[in-house]
Formats: C-alpha cells, structure tokens, sequence
C-alpha cells in the first residue's frame, strides 16, 4: 500500500485510531484493559476536533484542547493521561509517515499533586501474616496464604490471582504488563503456608479445580481479583485495624521494607517488574520519610525527652522546635528531589502512562 493511500486514511480519524489500536495490540503488546483505556480518552479528542483532520492541528489547537479539559472540569491527573494518550497517537502517526509533527510536542500539562501509597509498617503487616486461624478453615487458610504471598513476591493482584497450582516453587515466574516475563520468589516461610493451604485445596475440590488456578473461593472456582480485595477488606474489618489496605498496599510494603533493610534499588526495580528505575524511587522517598520519622522521634535536638546539657528548658524547646522546622525543611527537599529524579526517568508520557493504567489498587 503507497504512502498517498495510508494518508488517505489518516484521514479518517476512525480508521486512523484503529489502526492505533492494532498497533497498541500488537507492537506495543498492551493489555485489552489498557487499549480500552487509551481509545476511550482518545474519544474525547475526537469530539473536539470536530470533523477537522489530525494533520490540521497545531500548537495554537492543542493548547486549546487541554484547556477544554481543564474547563469540563477534569482532574489534573485525567488530564496529563488524555494529553499522554494523544501525543501517543500523533508519535504513532509520525512512525509510520502518516503525519508530519506532533502538535502536542514540548506542551506541558498541569502538575498533580504526588500521592503516595498506602504503605503498612513491618508490625502491622505481621499482624495480616501470624493472626490466629483456625487450621482447618478453608478460607482462613487460604487468605493467609495470599498475605504471604503477596508481600514474599511482591506481585500484582493480577499476577496473583493467575496464578496456576502447577507453578508453585521457591521461585515463580510471572508475566506481568507488557507481557513482561519476571522471576518472583517465596520465602521459606511463605512456601511452607503457602503449601498448607494447596494440600487443603487439593483435599476439598481436587488440582484441577478452577481450571488448575491455584486460588480458589470457597465455590472451587478460580479467585477473582475483586475477590482478592474483599479478603483484605473484611480482615481489616475483622480484626478492627485501621487503614484502607489494598492488595497493591503489600506491593508497596514489600519493596519499601526491602529498601529498610539494605536491597539496592536495582534489585527493587527487578523483583517488582518495573521497566523503568524511576517508577521505583517513589519507594526511596517513602524510606526518606521513615528515616526522618525515626530521626524526629530519636534525636535529642529533634524534639526527644533529652535536653541539650547546660540548657533550660525554655532555651532547649525553643531549640528543639527550631531543629524540628530545620528537619521539615530536610525532609521536603530530600522529596522533591527524589520527586524530580524519578519524573526525569520518565520523561516519556506514552510510557508514563502505562505504567499508571490498571494499577491494582
């Protein structure tokens, strides 16, 4: 097909967005949830470009269209991911000669506000791990196993929940987004609650129950991941605990414990999947936090119970509050920093992008 014929259909904006899609599908190997996603923010430039051609746009329009958007009153995060879907469409376009520029090129969009995840301290995740049961409670064996799972790998909700009773080991390989292929692994202690749950599972439904899923409801059929989250969610009910943990929480616990102790960032970076080193300082800034927490907490200067020597009390709480405003200040400095190394990793919105779409909270 000549180069004339593909602009001839770029300029049909439908037959330009799916052949889009198929190159989402197909190159880029992106998930159906994912396409969904990018083709139902792409409608909305479609209305505005209101019968008028991708290639008769330019910066003056685009900017007009971002501001729509801003006046419909999208969030700021809904924004960036509509503006980052279409100057994924645009690059697509330039890929394959169908396009000339990106009018999209360089513009900057409204900065949200960092939200940081859930995260659990050691001692309430070992509450989810070691609360008491009744061994011979299918479900209760079952949901602590998921617990143990969750936070030894450090998987998805989406990993955990396709998981096959054939692939448990000490070391599990997922494939995670992107049809990304990863290595995950199982404590001993994880495996051995872990292996307790499948000898009850296989006793009570058979190995092939739900089609050889290795997590089962109490029907014998394959766990859902909205099944995963209502397990967390009436435990915490159960046992009283504050929060709102989700499955994702684990994910965030384990890699933030994992920086506690020591494990080198590129290590996180790989046991979690991610594509990119950025996606994983988010978790160096959480230790930051921590690390300041327990600074605040401990320091003699930093508003503790011990008093500068030779001080009076009047002098030394003034001192104290002066070091505690000084540490505040160390602390906002120390995230922004971190903030704006990740987001120089992650300078490419298409891929920004997916790494936030079907982000299992």
């Amino acid at each position: 097909m000549s180069v004339e014929t593909e602009r001839g259909k770029a300029e049909n904006i439908d037959a330009f967005i799916d052949g889009y899609s198929r190159y989402l599908r197909t190159v880029r190997a992106l998930s159906d949830a994912s396409i969904r996603s990018y083709l139902s923010d792409l409608a909305h430039y479609k209305s505005f470009l209101d019968g008028r051609e991708l290639g008769d746009i330019g910066p003056r329009e685009a900017r007009h269209f971002v501001a729509s958007l801003s006046r419909d009153a999208f969030a700021v995060s809904s924004v960036k991911r509509i503006v980052s879907g279409v100057k994924g469409l645009y690059r697509y376009g330039i890929r394959y000669s169908l396009l000339e520029s990106n009018p999209f090129d360089h513009m900057r969009t409204p900065q949200k506000a960092q939200h940081l995840p859930e995260l659990m301290s050691e001692e309430e995740m070992q509450a989810f791990l070691a609360a008491p049961l009744d061994e011979q409670d299918f479900a209760a064996l079952r949901n602590r196993a998921i617990f143990w799972t969750l936070y030894s790998t450090g998987c998805r909700v989406s990993e955990l929940v396709s998981m096959r009773s054939d692939m448990l080991g000490a070391e599990m390989r997922l494939m995670g987004k992107g049809k990304k292929e990863r290595m995950v692994f199982f404590s001993p202690a994880a495996l051995e609650v872990v292996e307790s749950y499948m000898l009850m599972r296989d006793a009570l439904y058979g190995p092939a129950a739900g089609g050889g899923a290795l997590w089962l409801n109490q029907r014998g059929g394959a766990l859902s991941r909205r099944g995963v989250f209502w397990i967390i969610k009436n435990f915490l009910l159960e046992h009283q605990m504050s929060g709102s943990y989700t499955p994702h929480s684990f994910r965030h616990s384990f890699a933030t414990h994992l920086l506690h102790h020591g494990a080198d960032i590129r290590v996180v970076q790989e046991l979690l999947g991610h594509a990119h080193i950025g996606t994983t300082q988010v978790y160096t800034h959480l230790g930051t936090q921590e690390l300041m927490r327990q600074y605040l907490k401990a320091h003699p200067h930093a508003g503790g119970d011990t008093l500068v020597a030779g001080g009076d009390a009047e002098h030394d709480a003034g001192e104290r509050s002066s070091v505690q405003y000084r540490a505040v200040e160390m602390q906002e400095a120390a995230e922004t920093h971190e903030f704006e190394a990740s987001a120089q990793d992650c300078t490419d919105g298409e891929q920004n992008r997916d790494r936030r779409i079907h982000r299992e909270e």
